[in-house]
């Protein structure tokens, strides 16, 4: 046996000749040796040293030569390694390197490390550690960012497979969305490990190879799935009456689904999309949501979209457009419409206050329009409105101000009747009512002699007061209480908060707070008030400061003696100085004078002309434009400029400035009369009206910017649209079943997911009431007669009801009238068995909730009907004579029920009934104790 030492690291060397597989593996035999003595002693020596090493290690330190070996095995392995996790090597790009090529570098540095870390300090200690660090451990953490690169290649790759099968299937539905959704999710979540693998050309063969790949199925099934989820967004928008929304999810889709690749996705999406159409389309047709009475003097109209702005002709702001019963408003009554242009709120400061228990009609014009220019209705909109408050105002708190006045606050508006407000037990003087506040200042506090000391707590008594309800308004009650008289005084002078130019000629101004002495009715002159001076350079332009809250002004602009855009100059802007002082707040604090420039531009752009359309009803000719015109009263130089021709290119009679409407400030069209009544009477066919320029101006100052030539084309039908004018009837309310009604129409309506759908519940009301949930509406083939299944048990008592019906449409798209029938309604729900007891006869006596028919007599009922158990075994009954009309009397075999508990069920069987008959309530169970 030889051992060659030098070819055998030293540590492989110790592991083999450690001192007892020496003696074992030698072999001596006595007299015989297998090896020369030299080479015996050789040997020998080397076993003895490696034995010695052995025994010292690791709590002794390797030699330098030792370490030296360990990493030059270890750079050996990490220089193969550096190769196996490169492209440029022998890596594939997307799989684990050599595993085990990996492991045993990772082991040979390891050893090679910890061999290092036991020399002495100094430079040969540390220029073994670099070694290691730039030649071995460099490329096993790099071959750790390929590993952790393929396990998060494969985790993209399993979610990509998920999606792959889904669009293989064309399949688009909730899966699809799911796989789509967590393949985006592992994509961002893995992106940032597959960044890391060092090596530009090998980091883009993986992200190629998973990322890239996946990417590439996720764009193949964007849009399928986008257009899937927009329809189940469009679906809420549309439930959720949200146009805004609808309106948003709805392009989008129209946008997206063109771009569907895969044909059977497509078809299906479309199916889909054009099943819901109906559906927007009568959510996009303006119409009123609900009309109600906040108070007695006040109506709230809410629309399912933004109305147009402002008094004009179709404006929502234009007190003309509503009638209630046949009274229309009157002048200083108010129409406003809400910031988001959705809601009008109608204040009856003159006309009539609404009276207690009584129906009214609220009329909507028909010729209101959104904001898009759409009139909201080919007829009027007819509303019914019942009116009844019956509920006392009462106090909601008093409070001190900062100024020392106490202002009583209600739960809504009040009147006065015979005011009384005693404070620290001293009547006081009230001031008049302000909506639902009352103030009573601090010089009336002091004029009673109720003085308040700050911080300390008073009693209050109120009372009174009424709320607006005519006739018979509802009195408070006495109102007792207490407050703690906290005045802060107020030191902080009031600022100018902002100044900024609303239009070419108006300006807003806004304080941090309310101006003292500063008029809010809307329309007095604060100039004085807030000493306004405006200027352009050095000439003053006369202006007037209106305010509603005494915080924020109006600045109007006066161009009937001033020139705020010089037209021989060509100016398009100009920048004004606006100067205040001396204004003050409510406690008198003085503000500091301010001046600032602000800069106001002129308005250069002419009206365009949008649409012309024929309104066969009111045989008119309308035409819209982009921005609200100038008031034209006049009309004459309009008429002269309007030229008509039939399709045959003949010259049609002239109009005059009598078949032009008056044009109102603000009004967006011109309407012209083809009634005859003022000479124009074109007959069916089209005709095209031509416009020469500036005939029609803006409200632009300097006299307004006057529209460009244009012609548009309008027809006239020969009979009206849809054929029909009349409105449809409701001929008669039968409820012939219970909890089914009956509704006749005089002709054919609209059913379905559309505007004045007699299939819709919100257009009938049972006793002023809304149809409970679950109402099925269905109607014939004619559809004109349409059936209401309320859910069962819905009526509780046979009596004559009001039964409403509004807002229904004919096939043309009129409206019915609102219409009130009677109808004799019948009970609709079931006796039910409350209780058993023993009597003292020892009979079981049944209680149910309502009168049973035929108790008495037992008629409807056999003792077969109930399951009677006394502690848990059957017994043998018999019914007796009832006790009265809604109780029974169940008797035992042996005259009477044992002592125990006794349970009583009724049973299917069962066929009693209530006076209506409604069949008892099966399957309930009682239990008596005796």
């Amino acid at each position: 046996m030889q051992v060659n030492l030098g070819k055998l690291g030293l540590v492989e060397s110790v592991g083999i000749l450690n001192q007892a597989n020496f003696n074992k593996n030698l072999h001596i035999e006595r007299g015989n040796l297998s090896m020369s003595k030299k080479a015996f002693k050789v040997a020998s020596a080397a076993a003895v040293a490696a034995s010695a090493f052995v025994a010292v290690n690791p709590a002794q330190a390797a030699t330098a030569a030792e370490a030296d070996v360990l990493v030059k095995k270890a750079e050996s392995l990490g220089g193969t390694l550096k190769w196996a996790i490169s492209v440029e090597g022998s890596w594939d790009g997307h799989s684990n390197p050599d595993m085990k090529l990996f492991n045993d570098t990772k082991a040979a540095h390891a050893k090679a490390v910890t061999a290092v870390s036991s020399l002495p300090a100094g430079s040969q200690k540390t220029a073994l550690q670099t070694r290691l660090n730039d030649k071995v451990k460099l490329y096993v953490d790099r071959a750790v960012t390929v590993i952790d690169a393929v396990s998060a290649g494969k985790k993209i790759e399993g979610k990509k497979m998920a999606l792959e099968t889904q669009l293989d299937a064309s399949k688009i539905d909730s899966a699809t969305v799911k796989a789509y959704d967590d393949l985006s999710a592992e994509i961002r979540k893995q992106e940032s490990l597959l960044s890391r693998v060092y090596g530009q050309t090998s980091r883009a063969s993986i992200r190629d190879y998973y990322q890239k790949s996946a990417e590439a199925v996720k764009a193949e099934a964007k849009y399928p799935v986008s257009v899937l989820v927009e329809l189940g967004r469009l679906d809420a928008a549309i439930t959720a009456k949200n146009l805004t929304e609808a309106t948003t999810r709805y392009t989008n889709i129209s946008d997206w689904l063109p771009k569907v690749e895969n044909a059977t996705m497509k078809a299906e999406l479309q199916a889909q999309f054009d099943a819901k159409k109906s559906a927007y389309e009568a959510l996009k047709a303006p119409k009123i949501e609900s009309v109600s009475a906040i108070d007695a003097s006040t109506i709230e109209i809410k629309f399912n979209q933004a109305m147009e702005k402002g008094t004009g002709t179709n404006g929502a702001e234009n007190i003309a457009n509503y009638i209630i019963n046949t009274t229309a408003l009157s002048a200083t009554d108010t129409a406003e419409l809400s910031e988001d242009g959705k809601t009008v709120t109608l204040t009856l400061n003159t006309s009539a206050d609404l009276t207690n228990d009584t129906a009214y009609t609220v009329t909507v014009d028909k010729d209101i329009k959104t904001v898009s220019g759409k009139v909201l209705g080919t007829v009027d909109h007819k509303t019914s409105l019942f009116f009844a408050d019956h509920v006392k105002p009462t106090v909601q708190s008093v409070a001190a101000q900062a100024n020392g006045d106490v202002k009583i606050t209600f739960s809504e508006k009040v009147a006065a009747g015979t005011p009384s407000v005693v404070i620290n037990g001293k009547t006081v003087a009230p001031s008049a009512v302000s909506g639902n506040t009352v103030t009573v200042t601090k010089a009336n506090l002091t004029l009673s002699g109720a003085n308040l000391e700050n911080g300390k707590s008073y009693s209050v008594y109120v009372n009174g007061y009424n709320d607006l309800v005519p006739v018979s308004p509802n009195a408070m009650s006495l109102y007792v209480g207490s407050f703690t008289y906290n005045v802060v005084a107020d030191v902080t002078a009031p600022s100018v908060s902002s100044l900024v130019a609303k239009d070419a000629k108006t300006l807003t101004l806004t304080f941090s707070e309310a101006i003292s002495g500063a008029n809010t009715d809307g329309t007095t002159n604060n100039a004085t008030v807030l000493n306004l001076v405006v200027k352009k350079g050095s000439s003053v332009i006369t202006t007037t400061a209106t305010t509603t809250d005494g915080k924020t002004f109006t600045l109007n602009l006066d161009q009937t003696t001033n020139v705020l855009y010089d037209s021989t100059k060509n100016e398009t802007s100009a920048v004004l100085n606006v100067t205040v002082k001396g204004y003050k707040d409510a406690s008198l604090n003085i503000g500091t004078e301010t001046s600032q420039n602000v800069t106001v531009t002129n308005d250069v752009t002419a009206p365009a002309f949008v649409k012309s359309e024929y309104d066969y009803a009111n045989t008119n000719f309308v035409l819209t434009f982009s921005e609200g015109l100038k008031a034209d009263a006049v009309k004459t130089a309009l008429a002269a400029g309007i030229t008509i021709v039939d399709s045959n290119g003949v010259l049609q009679t002239q109009i005059t400035a009598a078949e032009i409407k008056n044009i109102a400030t603000g009004d967006k069209t011109i309407t012209i009369d083809n009634s005859n009544a003022t000479g124009l009477d074109l007959p069916a066919g089209t005709y095209t009206f031509s416009f020469t320029k500036e005939l029609i101006k803006d409200q632009a100052l300097n006299g307004g910017i006057g529209n460009a030539a244009f012609s548009t084309t309008v027809t006239v039908p020969a009979t009206a649209p849809g054929s029909d004018s009349g409105k449809p009837t409701v001929t008669s309310v039968t409820n012939g079943a219970k909890d089914v009604f009956t509704v006749l129409f005089s002709e054919a309506v609209k059913g379905g997911s559309v505007a004045g759908s007699a299939t819709d519940a919100f257009n009938y009301r049972l006793n002023g009431a809304p149809l409970p949930a679950g109402t099925v509406i269905t109607l014939d083939s004619l559809k004109t007669t349409a059936t209401i299944t309320l859910p069962a048990g819905s009526v509780s008592k046979s009596e004559t009801q009001l039964f409403n019906v509004w807002n229904v449409q004919d096939l043309a798209g009129n409206v019915l009238d609102t219409t009130t029938k009677t109808v004799a309604v019948l009970d609709s729900v079931k006796p039910e068995l409350l209780s058993a007891k023993v009597d003292a006869d020892g009979a079981l006596v049944l209680s149910f909730s309502e009168n049973i028919s035929n108790a008495v007599s037992t008629v409807d009922f056999v003792a077969a009907d109930f399951e009677v158990k006394v502690n848990g075994a059957d017994v043998t009954e018999a019914l007796a004579a009832g006790v009265n009309s809604n109780e029974l009397k169940i008797t035992a075999s042996d005259a009477s029920f044992a002592a125990g508990t006794i349970t009583v069920k009724v049973l299917d069987t069962a066929v009693g009934t209530d006076g209506n008959g409604n069949v008892v309530k099966t399957g309930t169970s009682v239990t008596a104790t005796r």
